[in-house]
């Protein structure tokens, strides 16, 4: 009996748990949730070193309107009766939700006085009628000014930009035009001596405008193209001047079968003059690429060949991307080449205080790579692993006769491996968190180190909206030594520096905020060029205003 018992009570015990395990089963209603991945062809590229930057982003609206496009499914319904027929006798316009067209923000702080940012919008307005969606416009300018910390080191930057959209029917133009100033000053000298503004000031100025002509919609043979003439010229108080006249196109076909053919073509011209210096050089390129794949799987085959003032070039251009675990897990890998411009204006923007002779050769490079990545409703992820190598790589050396200057010098034949990892974890809209790291092999054919470039960098960044008033971020950015040049060829050690941002900002309506934000609050030293020490620990507060 005693053994029929505990046979029952085991049997009892088994379908209990059986069924337990089956309500557990049940769909939890996340099952169809769907993800979503975007996915577009990997550049890497240098990381620029962290400075200390005055003018923050921007939150907020974008003045540029996607095309979009809409499919509404057809469906049959079965109706009880016939309606009548009705002649309408007038169309009520549909209310558009109105649109903030005015943002702008100012604020002062111990290194900066005033810092001013706004843009103005033509955004959604009834005085257009049906055609409210054909037609925008917008302006924007920024301008700060910082005080010295110490002799010479303050800075006035000016931006300012205006810029039109129109749609024709199927087409949409849109030009802009640009003008910016930076006014700086050569102050990595000694300071036992002294000198005065006028003597070591520079001031960049740029002039940019440009006109695109791009398909709004779908062609009836599903062509996309798009053409864009680009005109830029800088110069300086220094009697440097380029002229820099681009044109893009692009040609996109897309088959029945999903698959894709893109045909790019760049010319691109630069007139470079200093005092009796002339230098002019243009490249010219022609980019096929043929892109097929399924829902879990895609591979891209093309080349990117042309020619430049170093002769005719041919580069492969691949990508192959694989679905493991749904979007969980996504192998991907690539190979592809190009040239890279080097020219005033984008060397003047990694570093400004540029001696006054030059001399520009455009780099060529091939990268090759291969990672995994994905992601979920909150948690995304990508590691990778990538060979870069670039003929002719720009780096900076302080100048022998004065180091508040620097030459342009270049590697001729440098391999830089670059193993990179990324992290983002969001929940709704009050909490984001993103950490990113990298860690660079620099392997060089003509200099001795990587001047000026650090081999790991790392950045945290987080915002919490605590309600709907009040919300929070903070960055951290941390890079180890790297290594510059002293006039007489030794080698000095620059340390690395964790920075530490943090800001908020309060609603107080609709139309009205108050900020602040602080930068490099550990106040650490370091000097991201040679003999040019950083600003240390800055605050700033004020108001953003929207209308």
């Amino acid at each position: 009996m005693i053994h029929i018992k505990i046979q029952k009570f085991i049997l009892l015990s088994a379908f209990l748990s059986v069924n337990i395990l089956a309500l557990q089963a049940q769909p939890t209603g996340d099952e169809n949730s769907e993800q979503i991945s975007i996915i577009q062809n990997y550049q890497p590229i240098l990381a620029d070193a962290v400075k200390l930057n005055f003018n923050p982003e921007l939150p907020g609206n974008s003045f540029e309107k996607p095309a979009l496009s809409y499919q509404l499914p057809s469906r049959s319904l079965d109706l009880p009766y016939q309606s009548p027929s009705v002649r309408p006798l007038a169309m009520k316009p549909l209310p558009l939700n109105p649109l903030k067209n005015v943002y702008a923000k100012v604020g002062a702080g111990n290194k900066a006085l005033p810092f001013i940012d706004f843009f103005v919008n033509s955004g959604r307005s009834g005085k257009y009628n049906n055609k409210t969606d054909h037609f925008n416009w917008g302006l924007h300018g920024g301008f700060i000014n910082t005080p010295s910390g110490i002799e010479n080191q303050s800075y006035t930057e000016l931006r300012t930009n205006a810029f039109v959209q129109y749609y024709v029917d199927k087409v949409e133009l849109s030009g802009q035009v640009n003008y910016n100033q930076d006014n700086i000053r050569f102050y990595g000298y000694n300071h036992d001596s002294s000198f005065s503004a006028s003597q070591v000031k520079q001031i960049y100025h740029f002039v940019n405008g440009s006109f695109e002509v791009n398909n709004a919609k779908k062609t009836s043979y599903k062509i996309d193209y798009s053409t864009k003439l680009d005109y830029s010229y800088l110069w300086d108080i220094r009697k440097h001047r380029e002229m820099n006249p681009v044109f893009k196109g692009m040609i996109n076909k897309e088959f029945d079968n999903g698959h894709q053919l893109n045909i790019g073509v760049l010319l691109d011209y630069t007139a470079y003059t200093f005092d009796t210096i002339k230098a002019n050089r243009t490249i010219l390129s022609v980019a096929p690429n043929y892109k097929l794949g399924d829902d879990n799987w895609f591979v891209k085959i093309g080349l990117n060949g042309g020619v430049d003032e170093e002769g005719f070039y041919l580069f492969p251009d691949a990508l192959f991307q694989r679905e493991l675990i749904g979007k969980g897990l996504v192998f991907y890998s690539g190979w592809y080449g190009g040239i890279e411009k080097n020219n005033l204006k984008t060397i003047s923007d990694i570093n400004p205080y540029l001696s006054d002779t030059l001399s520009f050769h455009n780099s060529r490079s091939q990268s090759r790579f291969m990672g995994f990545k994905g992601g979920s409703q909150r948690f995304s992820w990508d590691a990778r692993f990538a060979q870069k190598v670039v003929d002719y790589l720009p780096l900076f050396v302080n100048n022998k006769w004065d180091t508040s200057k620097f030459n342009l010098v270049y590697d001729t034949a440098a391999v830089i491996l670059d193993m990179h990892g990324e992290a983002s974890y969001t929940v709704n809209e009050k909490f984001r968190l993103l950490i990113s790291g990298d860690f660079y092999n620099y392997s060089l054919k003509n200099q001795t180190k990587a001047w000026h470039m650090p081999t790991i960098k790392g950045k945290l960044s987080a915002s919490y909206q605590l309600n709907k008033k009040l919300g929070f971020t903070a960055d951290l950015f941390a890079y180890n030594k790297s290594f510059a040049k002293a006039p007489d060829g030794s080698v000095i050690t620059l340390k690395g520096i964790v920075d530490i941002n943090i800001g908020s900002t309060y609603k107080f309506s609709d139309s009205f905020y108050i900020f602040v934000e602080t930068n490099n609050l550990t106040a650490a030293k370091y000097q991201k060029w040679y003999a040019y020490p950083n600003y240390g620990f800055n605050a700033m507060g004020g108001l953003i205003m929207t209308f």
